[in-house]
């Protein structure tokens, strides 16, 4: 009989079952009652003196006992046949409500198995192959009942580094990689192979699971990519920094950290303070343990690699997991010797500075007194002498020609002289005025000056060059004084030049800072000997030529520097010459 035929009866139904047992109960009836029939022919037979209904209705002993037997041996063995039958019936039910348990199950896990991602196929000992999954048929073709060699490889013997010989030799799971290349590139694949085993534990089959780890290869090399880029630009910041696990073992640290050890990193992690430096330095490396939600910051000094005893900031903090769980200790050993030696330094410098403050205090002070002195003292005898000169000059008809030069230099001299004490008493303001800065007209300014200077001298022909609208921040008074001197130094060094040219301007420098300068065509100067021009009394020019006190330009100067300026000249002699300034109030 066929599997299908067998299949076939093993699917009757119960009601299908029990109809065959009621049949069998009729047949045997009729068998029994054909026997007696049978019997009671023959011994009417055989007896001539009974007849046919005799022996059927009315048998003797004899006979009623040899049918009895016979019906009750055939009763049971039809009873017997019935027990079998409702026992087979019984037992094809549960064959049957285990072959569709069976088959749910299979279902199942072909579900299952179809539904994973991964492919999987399965071989028996000989390499054949028993099972493709829907992903190993997309990923190498269909092959069932082909070797697997000769199916993916196209070879004649198993491979060398084959998964599944070793898998079958010792029931274990093994596991490989390799690269596979396709149409859409070179793909890694994670071979898994284990053994499949029947209930007595022998090797029936083989399961392989090759799994596409393409893009957690590349994920795992962006890992270590961005790993190493993190140690590298952690060794290059020059504090140590580690990290403890929470029984204190190091478990990573940067190069600076290594370094103070004085040891390899390799010999560092893994291992506790306590096992790389004395108990001094574990004890201070030990302290002020971090809270749960504050890390610890305490200040210490200690011996680093080379010997030399340094000043260090501890900062300790706790580190926790993804899931709030305290995993170790982070540590970071900020080197401030340096600033310490700094602070230190300041601290002299802040002393001294303080002493140069008071030793500028008392010269200002002495510069209050002069200034008073100057204001007061020196001028009332120096009105006596002038005055004294302004009559002498009435009594000119009575004196030769050397007395009248000699009253001539007196009063000369008095007026240079209340010139210079003048010029002194501007630049003691100039220092000690209080700055009020607000926005300034240079341009105005220097056209008042213009107009001025020419009302003096309306014979002179000076050309003035004024643009506009030219301001800047800062003292209105101050920055008056400052063009005040430039703008007169200009005329008074033009005064040889036939067309003499003055010009205001300004540009912006490089860095973007407006740079004002006024420049002449007058005698100019040696530029090499720029740097006297600013200072008090320093002369380029002889006083015959170009009278003057030698305080014009210092005070100038003098006012850039209280508005965070500068000023600076350039010059060639007979050329002219041209003065920047900055103005930053």
């Amino acid at each position: 009989m066929g599997v299908t035929n067998c299949f076939s009866i093993l699917r009757k139904s119960p009601q299908e079952k029990g109809r065959q047992g009621g049949s069998q109960l009729i047949i045997g009836s009729l068998l029994m009652l054909a026997f007696w029939i049978l019997d009671a022919a023959m011994d009417a037979n055989s007896d001539p003196n009974r007849t046919f209904y005799q022996s059927f209705f009315s048998p003797d002993a004899h006979e009623f006992a040899e049918r009895a037997l016979v019906l009750l041996l055939t009763g049971c063995f039809m009873l017997y046949s019935i027990v079998l039958v409702r026992m087979r019936a019984a037992l094809d039910q549960a064959l049957q409500e285990a072959l569709v348990s069976a088959e749910t199950e299979r279902s199942k896990v072909v579900a299952i198995v179809e539904a994973i991602g991964d492919a999987i196929s399965i071989q028996d000992p000989e390499m054949k192959v028993l099972y493709q999954n829907r992903a190993h048929q997309a990923l190498l073709g269909t092959h069932l009942g082909e070797r697997c060699h000769q199916a993916y490889r196209g070879r004649s013997e198993v491979c060398r580094d084959c998964h599944l010989v070793p898998a079958f030799r010792d029931g274990a799971v093994h596991r490989g990689e390799m690269t596979l290349h396709s149409s859409q590139g070179n793909r890694c694949m994670e071979i898994i192979a284990t053994a499949l085993k029947d209930s007595e534990g022998r090797v029936i089959a083989g399961i392989q699971v090759v799994r596409d780890i393409t893009d957690r290869k590349h994920a795992e090399q962006a890992a270590r990519k961005e790993a190493a880029l993190l140690q590298h630009l952690i060794d290059t910041i020059p504090n140590p920094i580690y990290h403890q696990d929470l029984a204190g073992r190091f478990l990573w640290c940067n190069s600076a950290f290594a370094g103070w050890l004085a040891k390899p990193r390799q010999e560092v992690i893994g291992k506790s303070i306590g096992e790389l430096a004395p108990l001094q330095i574990c004890r201070i490396f030990q302290e002020n343990e971090p809270g749960p939600e504050q890390g610890a910051v305490h200040e210490c000094s200690l011996e680093w690699g080379d010997g030399e005893l340094r000043d260090v900031i501890f900062y300790k903090s706790m580190f926790s997991d993804c899931a709030g769980e305290r995993a170790g200790v982070v540590g970071v050993m900020i080197d401030i010797t340096q600033r310490k030696r700094a602070e230190q330094e300041v601290v002299g410098l802040n002393a001294a500075l303080m002493q140069q403050a008071m030793e500028l205090n008392r010269a200002n002070r002495d510069l209050k007194a002069f200034s008073h002195a100057i204001s007061h003292d020196l001028r009332t005898p120096l009105t006596r002498i002038y005055s004294s000169g302004q009559a002498l000059e009435e009594y000119g008809q009575l004196l030769d020609a050397n007395g009248r030069f000699f009253v001539q230099s007196i009063n000369d001299g008095c007026i240079q002289v209340e010139a210079l004490l003048e010029a002194l008493m501007v630049l003691s303001r100039v220092t000690e005025a209080t700055l009020v800065t607000e926005q300034v007209d240079l341009s105005k300014i220097a056209r008042a000056k213009a107009t001025e200077l020419q009302k003096l001298e309306p014979g002179r022909r000076v050309s003035f060059l004024i643009p506009p609208q030219l301001k800047a921040q800062g003292d209105p008074k101050l920055l008056y004084i400052a063009l005040d001197n430039l703008i007169g130094n200009a005329w008074k060094y033009s005064s040889e030049v036939a067309e003499a040219v003055i010009e205001l301007g300004c540009f912006n420098s490089a860095g973007g800072e407006t740079i004002f300068f006024l420049k002449d065509n007058g005698a100019g100067f040696d530029s090499s000997c720029s740097d006297q021009l600013f200072k008090p009394f320093q002369r380029l020019h002889s006083p015959q030529q170009f009278p003057g006190t030698g305080l014009g330009l210092a005070t100038v100067k003098r006012i850039m520097l209280r508005h965070n300026g500068r000023i600076w000249g350039e010059g060639k002699p007979g050329c002219g010459a041209t003065f920047y300034f900055t103005v930053n109030g």
